[in-house]
C-alpha cells in the first residue's frame, strides 16, 4: 500500500470481478475473533446478497446493529487505471492498516490484512495445525 491508501488487486482478482460484473466493490472493516481488524472487499453482487441477508434477519436489534455495522460501514470504491483501489484514510486507521498489506482471497470476497497482524495470526495458528490437518483429511476422501 503506499502513501495515499492505493493497493494494487492481482490481475486474476481484477478479471475474475470484472467477468462477474463484480464492481464497483464494498470495502468493510472486521474485526476477527481474536481481535484483529482486516477490511472485507465485496464484488458488488455478493454485497447486495450480504445485504438482503442482513435486512432478512428477524431480530431487530441484531439486524440493526448488522445494517449500521456492516452496510453502514462500508465504503464503495472502483479501479483506478492502473488496477489498484483506494483504501480511505479513516478505514486504514480504523483497521490499523500501515504499509504492507496483504490481500487473502476468500471464497466470494477477498480480505486486505496488516503484513504484520497477519503475520502474528499466522504463528498463532501452528499451534493448531494437527487438529486442521485431521479436519484436512475429512474433505479430501
Amino acid at each position: 500500500m503506499d502513501d495515499k491508501g492505493r493497493v494494487a488487486v492481482p490481475a486474476l482478482y481484477r478479471a475474475q470481478l470484472t467477468k462477474m460484473e463484480g464492481v464497483p466493490l464494498y470495502l468493510t472493516p472486521y474485526d476477527s475473533d481474536e481481535g484483529r481488524s482486516y477490511v472485507a472487499v465485496y464484488p458488488s453482487p455478493r454485497f447486495e446478497e450480504l445485504a438482503e441477508e442482513i435486512e432478512a434477519i428477524d431480530d431487530a436489534d441484531e439486524r440493526e446493529l448488522l445494517m449500521e455495522e456492516v452496510l453502514g460501514g462500508s465504503i464503495m470504491v472502483d479501479f483506478d487505471a492502473q488496477g489498484r483501489i483506494v483504501l480511505p484514510a479513516v478505514l486504514r486507521e480504523r483497521v490499523g492498516l500501515k504499509g504492507r498489506v496483504v490481500i487473502e482471497g476468500q471464497r466470494r470476497r477477498f480480505d486486505i490484512w496488516d503484513e504484520a497482524t497477519l503475520q502474528r495470526r499466522e504463528s498463532e495458528k501452528q499451534a493448531d495445525r494437527q487438529r486442521l490437518s485431521s479436519a484436512l483429511k475429512r474433505i479430501r476422501r
